[in-house]
Parts: C-alpha cells; sequence; structure tokens
C-alpha cells in the first residue's frame, strides 16, 4: 500500500506539471511567479518572460496526425530546455505555448539573445517517426526592471508582444520593456523558413 503522504506528493506533482511533456504547467508557473514577485520586494532583480508560440502547428497536426503533434511538443520541450540556464522555468500554458521565466537578466540585449536562442532552437527540423518536421515559432519577450514585476501584465504584454511577432509572419521575436511609461519595443522577424517545407516527406 502506497503511504498516505507519497499519494499527496505525487498528486501534487501531477497538479503542477504537464502531462505530456512533463514540463511546470500553468499552475506552477503562476506559483513560481508569485515567489519571484515576492522575493522581487526584498532582493530586486531583473526578470524577463518569454512566450513562444509555434507558427502553423495545426498544420503539422493535419499533414503528420495528432501523435506526431505530441511527439513534436515533446521534442520542442526538451530541445528548449537544452538551451536555458539552471535558474531559468519553462513551462507548457497548453497546446503549442511554452512560457520561459528568466531572472537576472542585466539587460534588455540579454533578453533578447534568449530569445534569438530559442528561434535559433527551430532551425533544424525535428526528427519524428523516421521523418523531419520542420517547423518555426513566434516569441513575445518582456523584460522587467527590479521592483516591478508584475504577474498579469508580465504574461499578458509577454502574449501580447507574441502575438505581433506571429501577425507579420512568425519566425521572429518581439521585446517590449515594461521599465518605460511608453513601452519601447523591438523586434526580429527573418521569415518564415520552413513553411515551404512541411510536407509529408
Amino acid at each position: 500500500m502506497v503511504p498516505p503522504d507519497s499519494m499527496s506528493e505525487s498528486f501534487r506533482h501531477d497538479s503542477l506539471h504537464d502531462s505530456l511533456t512533463g514540463m511546470p504547467n500553468r499552475a506552477l508557473l503562476t506559483e513560481r511567479l508569485e515567489h519571484l514577485a515576492q522575493r522581487a520586494v526584498r532582493t530586486p532583480s531583473n526578470v524577463a518572460v518569454l512566450f513562444a508560440d509555434l507558427d502553423d502547428f495545426k498544420a503539422v497536426n493535419d499533414t503528420f496526425g495528432h501523435a506526431v503533434g505530441h511527439d513534436l511538443l515533446v521534442a520542442v520541450a526538451a530541445r528548449l530546455s537544452a538551451d536555458l540556464r539552471s535558474g531559468d522555468t519553462l513551462a507548457r500554458l497548453s497546446g503549442d505555448e511554452f512560457v520561459i521565466v528568466c531572472e537576472d537578466v542585466a539587460r534588455p540585449d540579454d533578453a533578447f539573445v534568449l530569445g534569438e536562442r530559442i528561434i535559433a532552437a527551430f532551425t533544424d527540423p525535428f526528427g519524428l517517426g523516421g521523418q523531419p518536421v520542420a517547423i518555426s515559432a513566434s516569441v513575445g519577450i518582456v523584460y522587467a526592471g527590479s521592483g516591478a514585476v508584475h504577474l498579469d501584465r508580465l504574461l499578458q504584454a509577454a502574449d501580447g508582444a507574441m502575438y505581433e511577432a506571429k501577425q507579420v509572419g512568425g519566425d521572429g521575436q518581439r521585446l517590449v520593456d515594461l521599465r518605460h511609461t511608453q513601452s519601447a519595443a523591438r523586434s526580429t522577424q527573418p521569415g518564415l523558413r520552413h513553411r515551404s517545407s512541411l510536407r509529408r516527406q
């Protein structure tokens, strides 16, 4: 018989992690952001939140099937995890949406470099079921200075920046600096590299 404490611990783990990828889910992401906000009051530090959404993920499901789509999400989570710093948090919110929370990011330029690393992670196709599956991502980044950690605003701004990157073609990023009253923004938009290669091999 499984001890009650072990059952409780297992239930908590399952409730805070995505069942497909094993990554933190929205509940755990919110919990960690709350801890970050509390810590920022005592020890101010700069934070960056990156919101990544796969471009044309529906086309993957339509072309290769939902099983391959699920395998792709698992592979994306693994590839993104390999590019993160040890203290960063990668969470899967839902569907093909991933959020990365990075603490102690000195400058907006450093957050921009992190976004470039995420985009670069999609340069090589994913080998799934013996066939290459190519896809790109749109990334929205919000950079907040010391003491400027507001949970709802961080996620909302990062989501909005991602949407703007996607609206102009995807496969790029947009950064918003929340330290300014009038949010400064910068972006890169290489253009969809992989759209033409998204087909059954």
